[in-house]
C-alpha cells in the first residue's frame, strides 16, 4: 500500500499522518515495533527499499514512513531506484509525507512525484480558502469544548491567516485564559495582538542582534508560561518566514503597503517585521529559515529535549 501526503498545509497533513499510525498501532501492531521513519537525507533509495521489503516481525505487516523526501532535491539515482522498487509487490505500508514541494526536480525525480500524487491515497494539504478556514477553525472549537463569539472568531482569523500551527497555538492560550468561559474580542485583543510583540519580535529582534544570553531567556519565559514546544517553534518559524518575505519584497522597493496585500500579512505584523529585516541578510534568514524546518523534524522524532533543540538552534 502506498500513501502519499504533501502540500502547504502542513498541520492538517501532520494530524492525518498521526492518524494513520494510531490506526497501524491499534489495528496492527500493538508494540510499534513495524514502525519505521526515514527522515530528509537519511532517507536514500536504499534505506527505503530495505525497509519496505522487510519482512515484518509478529505482525502482518510493516509501516514505513518516509519524510521531507522531495525537500531536500533528492538525487536522480535516488528516485531511480525508489521508482523500481515500488513496482515490487509488497504487503507493507509506505507513507511518503512531504510540505509544499516547490524545489525544481530533475526527469526521475518529477516522475517518482507525478507517480506519487497519481495514487488512490494520494492526499493534497492546500492551504484553505478563507471560508474553508473559518469552518475548520469553528469545528477545532466545538471538538475543544471552546466557546468563541463570532466577531473574535473573525478577528483571531484576520489577525493570524491560514497558519493552523499558529491558529492552534492562540486558541490553547486562549482556552487556559478563558476557563471555560466564552472567548470575546477583548481576550483577542489582549492575548494574541496585545502580546505578539513580547512573544515573538522580542525574540527574533535577539537572534537577529546576535544577543544569545537575551534570546534564551526569552525562550526560557515561553516555556516557564507553558508554551508547548512545536507551537513554539511554529510561530518562531512563521515570523521567519515572514521576515524572508518582507526582506525579498522590500528588496523590489515594494512600500508597506503593498508588501501587506502581497504576503496578507496583517499591515501590523509587516510594519513591526520592516523594522527587524535590517538585522538580516537575504542569506542569513534562508540559512535560519531552514535550520528551523531541521529543528521541527528533530523535535519529533529525535530523543533529544525539546528545550535542548531550541537552545542549540538559537546558539547555532
Amino acid at each position: 500500500m502506498l500513501i502519499f501526503l504533501y502540500g502547504e498545509d502542513t498541520y492538517r497533513s501532520r494530524q492525518k499522518l498521526h492518524e494513520l499510525k494510531a490506526k497501524f498501532i491499534a489495528d496492527v501492531d500493538k508494540s510499534g515495533l513495524n514502525i519505521d521513519i526515514l527522515i530528509g537525507k537519511n532517507a536514500t533509495a536504499q534505506t527505503i527499499q530495505q525497509s519496505y521489503l522487510t519482512a515484518p516481525f509478529l505482525a502482518k505487516r510493516r509501516m514505513i514512513i518516509v519524510e521531507d523526501f522531495f525537500g531536500l532535491r533528492p538525487n536522480k539515482e535516488n528516485c531511480e531506484a525508489i521508482l523500481n522498487a515500488l513496482r515490487r509487490q509488497s504487503e507493507n505500508i509506505l507513507i511518503f509525507w512531504d510540505g509544499e514541494i516547490k524545489t525544481p526536480l530533475h526527469k526521475p525525480g518529477k516522475e517518482l512525484l507525478n507517480n506519487l500524487k497519481n495514487e488512490k491515497l494520494s492526499q493534497e494539504f492546500s492551504a484553505l480558502e478563507p471560508h474553508e478556514l473559518k469552518r475548520w477553525l469553528s469545528k477545532y472549537c466545538q471538538d475543544k469544548n471552546l466557546k468563541i463569539e463570532s466577531n473574535a472568531l473573525d478577528l483571531l482569523l484576520d489577525w493570524v491567516g491560514n497558519d493552523l500551527w499558529r491558529l492552534v497555538n492562540e486558541m490553547e492560550k486562549l482556552k487556559a485564559y478563558a476557563a471555560g468561559k466564552k472567548i470575546t474580542k477583548t481576550e483577542i485583543e489582549l492575548l494574541s495582538i496585545g502580546s505578539f510583540d513580547d512573544n515573538v519580535f522580542n525574540m527574533t529582534d535577539a537572534i537577529g542582534k546576535r544577543q544569545h544570553a537575551l534570546a534564551l531567556q526569552l525562550l526560557e519565559d515561553q516555556f516557564h508560561l507553558g508554551i508547548n514546544h512545536l507551537s513554539l517553534l511554529a510561530t518562531i518559524t512563521w515570523q521567519f518566514k515572514n521576515l524572508l518575505a518582507v526582506k525579498s519584497l522590500a528588496g523590489e522597493n515594494l512600500n508597506e503597503k503593498a508588501i501587506a496585500k502581497t504576503t496578507k500579512l496583517h499591515p501590523f505584523v509587516v510594519k513591526k517585521s520592516l523594522q527587524q529585516v535590517s538585522n538580516f541578510s537575504l542569506e542569513e534568514l534562508k540559512l535560519i529559515y531552514n535550520r528551523l524546518l531541521e529543528t521541527d523534524q528533530a523535535l519529533k522524532n529525535s530523543a533529544t529535549s525539546p528545550q535542548a533543540l531550541l537552545d542549540l538552534l538559537i546558539l547555532a
